[in-house]
């Protein structure tokens, strides 16, 4: 079977298409809109000693709903100071990147995982 794209110029034209797939059964595979993508954070500065409850904890204290908290390892398992965060998109997850400070850490916050470079060695 021989595969294609479809790119719609509109959102409008993007949730008809898909509404269409699904009414006929049409095999297919979407990317989210960016207005629906969730935001990642890499949030640098964290010890392996705070568990990912006491992140979410932390966080949602301070009023944000993290969706899911990831610890970054090693290759060989050891835990980094690095934290993926996924934050739902709505205004105050924005805010996270002007923190400096979570659990008593000095932390820095980057928008994107994709920043964490792999090492090669």
């Amino acid at each position: 079977m021989r595969e294609s794209g479809l790119l719609p110029k509109t959102e409008d034209d993007y949730r008809k298409i898909v509404r269409l797939f699904r009414e006929e059964d049409v095999p297919h595979h979407t990317f989210p809109l960016p207005l629906e993508r969730n935001i990642p954070a890499v949030v640098r500065g964290i010890p392996a000693m705070f568990s990912e409850q006491e992140i979410k904890g932390e966080l949602e204290q301070r009023g944000y709903t993290p969706l899911q908290i990831i610890r970054l390892k090693r290759s060989g398992g050891a835990p980094m100071p690095l934290v993926v965060v996924i934050l739902p998109k709505i205004e105050k997850s924005h805010q996270l990147f002007n923190e400096h400070e979570l659990l008593g850490q000095a932390i820095k916050v980057q928008k994107n995982s994709r920043l964490i470079g792999q090492c090669h060695r």
